[in-house]
């Protein structure tokens, strides 16, 4: 049993159960709020259905629960995040803090239908493959070096209006692809001949 005062010291707690048998798998994390200076959490492989209760540990930058059981998350306030991974999971609906330190979303392979991310101007990296998107907006988002889209069978419509990264990235729809609207800027190409 962990006193709370060493859970005070733990900055990372990674438990990747890949290869655990079911018994070994954790299903809930309460008590974790104790663990309240965590910079690094990352349990994958389990089956954990909420993981709600670390909107308490507002140290926490990066965040890991890919290929469990979640459905939704709501965790608002946990603005110091930088990376957050949930990929292989159930997620239709969630709610994560408005942050310029969010650089990384990864939620391949969920039930998203719907996602916003106009809030996060410092985003470099999006995966959102395997879903259920109708639009993508990445208005404003002038940081991306990486958008997988990937197999999407409902996406018609993707913006990409101010989008001025400071190099070119590709945008993969795939061979099946349903995409029958893309809204660009005109880019400005003496820059691109400057550069």
């Amino acid at each position: 049993e962990i006193q709370v005062s060493e859970a005070l010291q733990v900055k990372t707690l990674i438990k990747n159960c890949q290869t655990c048998s079911v018994s070994q798998k954790v299903s809930f994390i309460d008590g974790i709020e104790y663990f309240s200076n965590l910079t690094n959490l990352q349990l994958t492989n389990h089956q954990i259905t909420s993981i709600d209760i670390i909107n308490t540990i507002t140290t926490l930058e990066t965040i890991n629960f890919a290929t469990n059981s979640l459905a939704n998350f709501n965790i608002p306030n946990l603005t110091s995040l930088v990376s957050i991974s949930l990929q292989n999971n159930y997620i239709s609906s969630f709610n994560f803090p408005i942050s310029d330190n969010l650089l990384s979303i990864n939620l391949n392979n969920n039930q998203i239908s719907n996602i916003n991310l106009f809030n996060y101007k410092n985003l470099q990296t999006v995966d959102l493959k395997n879903n259920f998107l109708e639009t993508l907006d990445l208005i404003g988002l002038k940081h991306l070096t990486s958008v997988q889209i990937l197999n999407n069978p409902n996406l018609e419509h993707i913006f990409f209006i101010n989008l001025v990264s400071d190099s070119p990235f590709p945008i993969n729809f795939g061979i099946d692809s349903n995409v029958k609207y893309i809204c660009v800027d005109e880019m400005d190409y003496s820059y691109a001949l400057n550069a």
